[in-house]
């Protein structure tokens, strides 16, 4: 992959704020949605109807027709789920370039840090750089305790910085996400083909 320019002072700044709020927030969402409330009777978030988001998904995947309302607020633009194994993708698009004066290697460091001083239960498994299709992305894959229920959740994270907006994909499941590796792969392409569509 090729190495970007050095970041200044005030994109690492900047960074690190963006960072903060999209990949805890979203960390959150993916786990809190798994969750099922101790009492049934408790009032669910607000939520609003979304148009579909022209991801092609795999036909055993089903996306929502609505999500919370400050997922909405914070970018998120599409859920799907599928059974067998259980799991859930969450998309969300973030305005801003942040492929510019960035060297992508130290960012999946930077990324596991924040998670790891920021999410309560969060153990790193794997963080590395790659490519989906012809754009250059982190991965970080992680595991979380559920204070709740007591089970170890699974997540696999891609940031793909665009010249346009930064996107993050989490995909969150109590079960072996490898048993999905083919899944992982048409989705992040068919998402891949949706931000071309979108930047064209």
């Amino acid at each position: 992959m090729d190495r970007l320019k050095k970041p200044g002072r005030n994109f690492l700044l900047v960074l690190v704020l963006v960072l903060s709020v999209a990949l805890v927030g979203v960390t959150i969402f993916a786990f809190t949605r798994d969750q099922k409330p101790e009492n049934q009777t408790a009032a669910l978030p607000p939520r609003v109807t979304i148009a579909p988001s022209g991801i092609k998904y795999p036909s055993s995947w089903a996306e929502a027709s609505s999500i919370a309302t400050s997922e909405k607020e914070l970018g998120v633009t599409s859920v799907a789920t599928k059974g067998e194994p259980t799991t859930k993708v969450i998309v969300r698009e973030s305005n801003g370039d942040l492929s510019k004066g960035l060297d992508q290697e130290k960012l999946p460091d930077q990324i596991a840090s924040n998670l790891g001083q920021q999410v309560e239960g969060f153990k790193l498994v794997e963080k590395r750089t790659l490519k989906i299709d012809k754009h250059d992305a982190i991965k970080v894959e992680y595991t979380q305790l559920s204070p709740g229920d007591q089970k170890v959740y699974r997540y696999v994270m891609f940031i793909v910085p665009t010249t346009q907006k930064t996107y993050y994909i989490t995909y969150s499941s109590a079960e072996d996400l490898a048993k999905i590796s083919s899944d992982i792969t048409t989705i992040n392409q068919a998402i891949m083909q949706h931000i071309e569509a979108q930047q064209r």
